[in-house]
């Protein structure tokens, strides 16, 4: 969870920098950003691989799977953007869904938070 909002920050502030290439004093300051970014993303994925271990009194809920993929896909588009990489999502049924939609899964149950990790 603290790493998705760095990557999202990430993105958005590589598309600032490539649509300021004329105005050399932002780009100064977007460097230094980055470059602190860069910094506080080591540490913080260092204190994480010391600090998991399982979350047991985390609420499950419905979580809905479009909403989901929708949300994963605004956070991760930027950075995805910046490195020239195309997202596309497919959602089809799942046999192995308690009772799943004619069309498809439209929701599950568990937390939202370890939801999205797979995706994000």
């Amino acid at each position: 969870e603290l790493r998705n909002p760095l990557c999202a920050i990430e993105g958005f502030l590589k598309l600032i920098s490539e649509s300021t290439q004329e105005q050399a004093q932002l780009q100064t300051y977007i460097q230094v950003v980055m470059h602190e970014f860069e910094n506080l993303h080591r540490q913080i994925t260092g204190f994480l691989s010391f600090s998991k271990k399982p979350i047991l009194d985390e609420i499950f809920k419905t979580v809905q799977v479009e909403q989901l993929l929708a949300e994963v896909e605004t956070l991760i588009t930027p950075r995805l953007v910046g490195e020239n990489i195309r997202f596309e999502k497919q959602v089809h049924s799942c046999a192995l869904a308690p009772f799943p939609a004619a069309d498809g899964i439209r929701e599950s149950s568990g937390s939202r938070s370890q939801s999205r990790r797979p995706f994000s």
